[in-house]
């Protein structure tokens, strides 16, 4: 463990991701009202009904939806990273670059391996907790809605790994990392990611993501590498989330032996990629330290 302590510890962790959520919260309220009197003005200035125009704003403002939310992190992620790099008093530079000299194409492809089919893996787990509660695809809808067209795509793909790496595992684990053991650090920036995203179906998969994330970040003490496997991991749902594949909203996934075909060759092929970075890690080409509670 390091000699020492750095921003932020648990309750620091904690107070950083509950500040990230009331700063999405009311970014999300300041931005509909800015469109809302914007939008108000000009439609004022038309001779339009008060009645007609809280229409029409209400609606413009549920068919960019995604845009909002967008707009919304963004903000709010940025005020975070702030926080956080003024706190360790590092500059972003330093913390995005640091141990750069480390990564090599063997090291991103053993992670890019595990990377790109944990969300097959993860996606079979929500599909069955969703068919066992009953839970409609309607009920998740707005999970895909965020990454839908260009926009939704350059935040998913570019944008999110960038500022949730810097966050949680540049910022968050990196601190925590000098105050508790590799695991505890671990497992506590996993679930505070997890509770980050503020959906209950997705709090599994990133808890999930947290804890690779984690375990190679911990090994390499790169938030680019981290960065990179985020976007990696991202790839499969963001291009699904851009497909139409017919499904009645108000119908729950049904299951059969595809999925569990789908389930045990996405494990397989997940936590194999996870041993060989293991074995990467404690060869003699590694460059990360041992995880010891």
């Amino acid at each position: 463990m390091s000699e020492s302590k750095k921003f932020p510890g648990i309750k620091g962790s904690i107070f950083l991701v509950v500040i990230g959520l009331i700063l999405m919260t009311l970014n999300s309220i300041i931005i509909g009202a800015v469109i809302g009197l914007v939008m108000g003005i000009r439609l004022g200035a038309q001779g339009m009904a008060v009645e007609e125009i809280t229409q029409i704003v209400d609606a413009t403002i549920m068919q960019n939806i995604n845009y909002v939310a967008i707009g919304s992190a963004f903000i709010s992620n940025l005020i975070l990273i702030a926080i956080g790099i003024k706190k360790q008093a590092i500059n972003l530079k330093e913390l995005l670059f640091e141990n750069k000299e480390k990564v090599n194409l063997k090291l991103l492809a053993i992670i890019g391996l595990s990377a790109i089919i944990l969300p097959l893996f993860v996606g079979e787990i929500v599909n069955f907790f969703m068919h066992i509660l009953g839970v409609s695809y309607s009920e998740v809808e707005g999970v895909s809605e965020v990454t839908r067209g260009v926009v939704g795509i350059i935040f998913g793909l570019v944008l999110a790994p960038i500022f949730e790496e810097i966050i949680f595992r540049g910022i968050i684990l990196e601190g925590l990392s000098t105050r508790h053991s590799k695991k505890v650090s671990i497992v506590v920036s996993a679930l505070l990611f997890s509770a980050y995203h503020f959906n209950l179906i997705q709090l599994l998969p990133t808890f999930i993501l947290g804890l690779f994330l984690g375990y190679v970040y911990i090994k390499t003490r790169s938030v680019l590498v981290c960065i990179y496997a985020h976007f990696v991991y991202n790839i499969v749902p963001v291009l699904l989330s851009q497909i139409d594949f017919g499904e009645s909203p108000s119908s729950v996934p049904e299951l059969g032996y595809e999925n569990l075909i789908l389930f045990i060759i996405s494990g397989l092929i997940f936590f194999g990629g996870v041993f060989l970075l293991k074995g990467y890690f404690d060869s003699e080409d590694g460059m990360g330290e041992s995880i010891e509670l």
